[in-house]
């Protein structure tokens, strides 16, 4: 993993185009061509990635804005030309903002998005603010990517604080699920609502999907003879309650290799 660009909330993300009036103002930027930071030049990138390629191993960036995810997708397939990455499950972490052409290419080299959907119900609204209405319509396009075949993974990122959802980022997976379901933010907003998923979509998410992305199928992510018994038992209904009900799901008990690990009356 290398750490691409800086983040969102910064104004040191790299986007494909510059930030703005709206975003030099809060964040004291002078240069009008400002489009972020960005770590590694593409030769530099192009090194480590062959590099990884080359040793089969796995690789992944943390790259928050679109111009980032360009750049990386640039390297992909130029490493690709070399010697196929297609089947490493290599990954883009965070991503952010994905034009269609960013999701035909991800597709394309079977590169995975390492998603959090918590940006989404935090930052979506003051990302509409700085950014505009047209690059809003590129933020945490689920519905986009999963048509295409774009294998999405579901996470949380960094948390500070215990609870669930009064952290930094919420890490309520349930919380998650019910945004991009809904595509509804913090602040009751809904944004790009062709931009929802199904509930299925969203638990596999959390699931079979991120089990892919560890090489872990064959043993977890679905409760099928033959894998770890990890499960949980939930407080209601995932597919079938009132969506707003979703959010307020939690573990009844918790199960992990067979072991009852959790219950919520204690015993």
């Amino acid at each position: 993993k290398v750490i691409l660009d800086g983040g969102i909330l910064t104004g040191t993300a790299y986007l494909r185009e510059p930030w703005g009036d709206k975003a030099r103002s809060i964040f004291g930027v002078r240069d009008p061509n400002y489009r972020g930071v960005v770590n590694l030049s593409p030769e530099e990138l192009f090194t480590i990635v062959s590099a990884a390629n080359e040793n089969n191993w796995k690789f992944t960036a943390h790259s928050t804005g679109g111009g980032g995810v360009d750049l990386l997708l640039d390297v992909y397939e130029q490493v690709n030309k070399m010697k196929s990455i297609k089947d490493k499950r290599f990954s883009i972490i965070h991503g952010n903002f994905f034009t269609d052409r960013a999701i035909e290419r991800m597709s394309e080299l079977g590169v995975c998005a390492d998603m959090q959907p918590a940006w989404f119900y935090k930052d979506a609204d003051a990302m509409k603010k700085i950014l505009g209405e047209e690059r809003i319509e590129t933020f945490h396009p689920y519905r986009s990517m999963m048509d295409a075949g774009v294998v999405v993974n579901g996470g949380s990122d960094h948390m500070v604080k215990w609870d669930a959802n009064a952290s930094i980022n919420p890490y309520n997976p349930f919380l998650a699920m019910w945004t991009i379901v809904t595509r509804t933010t913090e602040r009751n907003t809904v944004i790009m609502p062709d931009e929802a998923i199904t509930r299925e979509e969203a638990l596999r998410m959390y699931t079979i999907n991120n089990a892919y992305a560890s090489f872990e199928e064959a043993i977890k992510g679905s409760i099928e003879p033959g894998k770890l018994a990890d499960l949980a038992m939930l407080s209601d209904d995932l597919l079938g309650c009132p969506v707003d009900q979703i959010k307020d799901i939690q573990s009844e008990l918790t199960i992990v290799g067979g072991k009852i690990v959790y219950t919520s009356n204690g015993e």
